[in-house]
């Protein structure tokens, strides 16, 4: 039976066709290659899975490939894109500093349950002098300042763990509740997540 399509197939490889001007979508340089930003898009919206696709558009903006302002226009520009309102509202987390898909994940949890939304990627000094971000953190009404840190899976690492536990002493202090979570937990127990931070005295919306 003959190949249906107008190209051979390529094992590792994903194939799909696009209506799209090739001339927009490629950048200057010596070799034909796509953008990143219209490219990781393209990716997400054939991406069988959701939770793949997001993460993917997340990681190329924790890494500094593209910034949310990029990702935005190039929604508008491919349009019609598929999943192009999950893209919006994801990005909207991470324009407000969301650095990770677990971290887009704990903000929809907050509004879910009813939790003031935290301050995303604070610079902080350490106890060393050394500038640190932290994930998230509310100051409360007493000026006491909760942070709170996602641990994903490589922070299982026992090197990764290790330097996480020295990050974290060095980080707490005098008017500073530094607490962890998994990122498990944002995922599959964020009530009982949300309820700890309540008590702690982290105020509802």
């Amino acid at each position: 039976m003959s190949n249906p399509l107008s190209y051979e197939t390529l094992p590792g490889y994903r194939f799909f066709r696009t209506r799209r001007s090739f001339k927009l979508l490629v950048g200057r340089g010596e070799l034909p290659v796509c953008k990143v930003a219209p490219a990781v898009l393209l990716f997400a919206s054939t991406e069988p899975h959701l939770r793949t696709a997001l993460g993917a558009v997340t990681a190329t903006v924790q890494q500094r490939l593209t910034t949310p302002d990029e990702l935005l226009e190039w929604i508008t520009l491919l349009a019609p894109l598929r999943r192009a309102r999950h893209f919006r509202d994801l990005l909207g987390d991470v324009t407000d500093g969301a650095q990770s898909l677990a971290e887009v994940d704990f903000r929809r949890a907050c509004r879910t349950y009813g939790l003031q939304l935290p301050t995303s990627q604070r610079v902080r000094l350490d106890s060393r002098g050394r500038k640190r971000y932290t994930d998230n953190e509310w100051r409360l009404p007493n000026g006491i300042v909760v942070m709170l840190e996602i641990d994903g899976a490589f922070h299982d690492d026992v090197l990764q763990a290790t330097d996480d536990r020295a990050r974290n002493r060095r980080l707490s202090g005098e008017g500073r509740i530094l607490v962890q979570c998994t990122a498990w937990e944002v995922r599959h127990d964020p009530e009982r997540l949300i309820e700890d931070l309540v008590a702690l005295g982290v105020p509802r919306s």
